[in-house]
């Protein structure tokens, strides 16, 4: 059986305040520590895999943990 746990990205501000390429838009300070929550939420889990949207706000969402656990971030449209 697998198991998926889908994560919405951290916060990342409001869309109104950022200008340019909305791909680009980060995560914002509390977004960097929602980010640093999901290692312990997520990683009792044991995830095998790590999938992220390119987009900047997702993958800085994944990385603490993926960094926990030694995975790579792979990356889907």
């Amino acid at each position: 059986m697998t198991t998926v746990c889908l994560v919405r990205h951290a916060s990342a501000g409001n869309r109104k305040d950022w200008e340019g390429d909305d791909r680009l838009r980060p995560l914002d300070k509390r977004g960097f520590r929602q980010a640093e929550g999901l290692v312990d939420l997520l990683r009792e889990r044991e995830p095998t895999r790590i999938l992220s949207s390119g987009y900047v706000r997702c993958r800085q969402s994944v990385e603490p943990l993926a960094k926990v656990l030694g995975l790579p971030v792979e990356e889907r449209d």
